[in-house]
């Protein structure tokens, strides 16, 4: 009888050392939404123009967008350098709880989502734009909407 509580627990010991520990996670970001909004500049990735009859434009380029960046300050002030609100300051504040909705004020109000920790959308609508040929001449004005995606830095 001793043997076979003998080879139990010898048993019980080798299954207990053969047992797989659980693949460690790792943690989720520690950075407030205000931290993930403030560290960084946010430079532009990519945009899109729907005009208001719904066509999407396509191999549309905005000059200089390759250079525009969006700076969020702490004390809801921040700072543009090209985009549509143009060059200089702006207000913003956080529009919901969650902290993934906000809006910058600058001459008119501009609505940003935060969808991940280094992914910032925007959405203008009724924007009035001309587009030109490659030489800067006039080729159509058109009303419709910006959409904008910007990536941390």
């Amino acid at each position: 009888m001793n043997k076979y509580r003998l080879f139990e627990f010898f048993l019980l010991v080798c299954l207990a050392s053969c047992a797989k520990e659980a693949p460690v996670k790792p943690p989720p970001s520690q950075e407030s939404k205000l931290e993930l909004l403030t560290q960084r500049r946010w430079k532009i990735k990519s945009f899109l123009i729907i005009k208001n009859s719904g066509d999407t434009l396509k191999n549309v380029r905005i000059l200089q967008s390759e250079n525009w960046r969006i700076s969020f300050n702490p004390d809801s002030t921040g700072n543009t350098i090209g985009t549509i609100m143009r060059d200089g300051f702006f207000s913003w504040r956080f529009t919901n709880f969650e902290q993934t909705s906000l809006t910058i004020t600058k001459g008119g109000s501009f609505n940003y989502t935060l969808v991940s920790d280094s992914l910032l959308k925007g959405v203008i609508p009724n924007l009035n734009l001309t587009l030109v040929d490659s030489l800067g001449n006039p080729v159509e004005s058109i009303t419709g909407t910006l959409n904008e995606t910007y990536n941390r830095e």
